[in-house]
């Protein structure tokens, strides 16, 4: 019998996870929201595949009692369906999302709690990610220069990058360790078109909005797939990696060409020359996987951005790698 004991609210978010087909971790993820120090309103389980053995992971929790559990399926496929029914079935006034193969620090929404109130004007809080087995490994932190569109707050071990007109890339935080404003996620949503890089699309448009806050400290803690949207198994032939960066540049092309569409976006140098680098590199992993068509469109559209020495030396190798061909 499902427990109807409801929790006195710690605070007013709506803890999301979104899961497909990944049984075997769920119930790691669940157990990371339950155990935070400062309970979420709710916990919605988003079942993005239909999978039969969500359902009694959920409900077996749900019997625990504790947190109000909720389970709904998206079917329409892909992660921003998913993330987007959860935004929309959210009842409170954060959403903070969860990939069903990572878990939370016990103290993220605790420290969302605290840092809030630094800015007035906040539509993202984050943090860093871990990995499981090195926890003082920080993937996402490896430099300063990924924040230079942020600054440090005075006295506080946070990074905040204020409301501005997006005019070029600024690093964006994991979803697994994002807390966003409800009302601001339902206005602009996850690009469903878009089938890789929309967590990064989706929080440049956010970044026009209000203020994004970084807490300097691991608020999850991830254990990467062996093999997962952007990443191969380790035993992966020299093929199957190449096919893996092919893809992975499409999406980067695909998300950058989106943000081109905005009323005099090339006129910014920032956002063109990212632009020009995603056709360039997806030009050159066409050309490495035997993609001649796309090596020379992507090389074309990468050229007439701003003809660099790059341009003219990939010109030459795909020249000789058609002369070869043809002997």
């Amino acid at each position: 019998m499902v427990s109807t004991d409801v929790p006195e609210v710690s605070c007013d978010v709506s803890a999301v996870i979104t899961t497909y087909h990944r049984a075997d971790v769920l119930p790691r993820a669940i157990s990371s929201v339950i155990g935070q120090g400062c309970l979420p309103r709710e916990l919605i389980v988003v079942d993005n595949g239909g999978d039969p053995a969500t359902e009694p992971i959920v409900r077996a929790f749900q019997e625990k009692g504790g947190l109000p559990i909720r389970l709904v399926r998206e079917y329409k496929v892909g992660v921003s369906a998913a993330r987007n029914r959860g935004i929309m079935e959210a009842h409170g006034a954060y959403v903070a999302f969860l990939d069903d193969d990572d878990v939370w620090s016990q103290d993220h929404l605790e420290c969302f709690l605290q840092h809030k109130a630094c800015s007035p004007e906040l539509v993202i809080y984050a943090g860093w990610t871990s990995r499981f087995h090195d926890p003082s490994r920080r993937p996402d932190r490896i430099n300063d220069t990924l924040l230079r569109s942020y600054d440090r707050m005075d006295g506080k071990p946070l990074f905040v990058r204020r409301k501005a007109e997006f005019t070029g890339p600024f690093y964006t935080p994991s979803m697994s360790t994002s807390v966003i404003d409800v009302s601001i996620a339902r206005r602009y949503l996850f690009d469903e078109s878009l089938l890789g890089r929309e967590d990064i699309y989706f929080v440049w448009l956010l970044g026009e909005q209000g203020d994004i806050l970084i807490h300097d400290q691991s608020h999850a803690y991830v254990d990467q797939l062996d093999v997962s949207l952007f990443s191969v198994a380790d035993k992966a032939s020299t093929a199957e990696r190449i096919s893996m960066d092919l893809k992975k540049s499409y999406f980067g092309v695909k998300m950058l060409e989106k943000i081109s569409e905005r009323p005099a976006a090339l006129e910014h140098a920032e956002i063109r020359e990212a632009l020009q680098s995603a056709h360039f590199s997806y030009a050159y992993c066409g050309l490495k996987a035997g993609e001649r068509r796309i090596a020379i469109k992507y090389w074309y559209k990468s050229a007439m951005l701003g003809i660099q020495t790059r341009h003219l030396r990939f010109l030459l190798g795909f020249l000789a790698t058609v002369a070869g061909f043809r002997r």
